[in-house]
């Protein structure tokens, strides 16, 4: 008999497949998709970690001009700024060494000015999919009808879901919304909304969840104090 918790995970693979497949990465057919990359997610920096794991099956590219903006970034005065752009220029040499990354650079430009544009256009014009961070950028491509791949989906996906009775330590960081809320981040970083827990600010309290809300955000948890300890999970 399948339990609970594989029950669930079984649910987060089937997401996290959905959420590939609707974004074209996944397909039913052996023909290899093709996404362009941002210099956000290059900057991000995880897009390497997903394609030593293979869960991205498509070959990508990065197309010239956004190496070119990553160049001038790391010619740029801002020191942040500029280390960033300089560590995205290492990872796509990084990339192109693995052997299990299909990356090119693509020399093609589009007549738009603005990075974003030249992305879209140009994903257009080759069927491409774009993958990125980039909240504006996501909005455009969608009215512009090109498949987006967001890998902050793929995060939200992978989160542990916290059931219903299940018990943890929690430290409550700061004051919730309602009087005597108090809020808490898990490792994960879901929060975790806790009731009656006012005078317990900064102070490790154990909680029972009692109610999952999913939301554009992400995922919110609410728990109820308990006053004996948590046998099961810690969360500090």
């Amino acid at each position: 008999m399948i339990t609970l918790i594989g029950l669930v995970v079984v649910l987060q693979l089937i997401t996290i497949v959905a959420i590939s497949q609707k974004n074209g990465l996944f397909t039913a057919s052996t023909r290899r998709r093709e996404a362009l990359l941002d210099s956000c997610v290059l900057i991000d920096g995880r897009i390497a970690e997903l394609v030593k794991t293979g869960f991205i099956p498509a070959n990508l590219v990065v197309p010239k001009f956004v190496v070119l903006e990553l160049q001038y970034l790391a010619d740029g005065s801002n020191s942040e700024k500029r280390s960033r752009a300089r560590q995205a220029l290492e990872l796509i040499s990084d990339l192109q060494d693995s052997k299990r990354a299909n990356i090119s650079i693509l020399d093609s430009d589009v007549p738009s000015k603005e990075v974003d544009m030249k992305l879209i256009e140009l994903a257009k014009k080759r069927g491409s999919g774009i993958v990125t961070l980039d909240f504006n950028l996501i909005k455009v491509a969608q009215i512009e009808e090109v498949e987006v791949f967001n890998i902050n989906e793929l995060v939200q996906a992978l989160r542990p879901h916290h059931l219903v009775g299940e018990q943890l330590e929690l430290k409550i960081s700061q004051k919730g919304a309602e009087r005597g809320q108090g809020v808490g981040y898990t490792a994960d970083g879901t929060m975790i909304v806790v009731n009656n827990v006012g005078r317990s600010i900064g102070k490790v309290v154990h909680v029972e969840v009692i109610k999952n809300i999913q939301t554009a955000s992400g995922r919110l948890v609410f728990a109820k104090k308990l006053s004996k300890p948590a046998s099961k999970k810690s969360s500090k």
